[in-house]
């Protein structure tokens, strides 16, 4: 398969059954060490690389790797930080409210990077990726605050 962001999930499917079919441990038993070793590594490798090309997050993550942009670093979005802050001391209503602006926020990050993706690669591949990165950093940091807020929301009474 070509490295892009976009991939159909049927069509991806499809490949790891028709790879893991071809490099299963089990076709390699009787023939002992050294193949049945190694069918079982080709297994496992086979198995996380559909872990990871499966999930769009994790893609994300690989393919920003592979192309040399760390996806630990980046700047935390001060804009929904300094508001995130403010509203921990607030009333439940408040957090519920904060709440549904970041995941509308998330939701268009998700939707800009989906965009974005189909035009890398291409002839603005560096731009592209870095907006990517960018946006990347951004929806980790809103699912962060969201996981937070629902534990918070949780132990907050109504």
């Amino acid at each position: 398969m070509p490295v892009h962001w976009q991939m159909d999930s049927a069509s991806l499917k499809k490949r790891f059954l028709e790879l893991t079919a071809q490099v299963h441990p089990d076709r390699f038993d009787a023939n002992g060490p050294p193949q049945s070793h190694y069918a079982l590594r080709w297994s496992i490798a086979v198995n996380r690389a559909y872990q990871t090309l499966r999930d769009p997050e994790e893609r994300t993550r690989y393919f920003l790797k592979l192309q040399g942009l760390d996806t630990d670093l980046g700047h935390t979005p001060t804009d929904l930080a300094e508001e995130y802050f403010d509203v921990q001391e607030g009333p439940r209503s408040q957090l519920v409210e904060f709440r549904t602006r970041l995941e509308k926020v998330l939701a268009e990050c998700e939707s800009t990077s989906e965009q974005l993706s189909k035009y890398w690669p291409g002839p603005e591949g560096q731009k592209v990726l870095t907006d990517l990165h960018a946006n990347f950093v951004r929806s980790r940091y809103i699912r962060s605050m969201l996981n937070d807020l629902e534990k918070k929301l949780e132990t907050t009474p109504s």
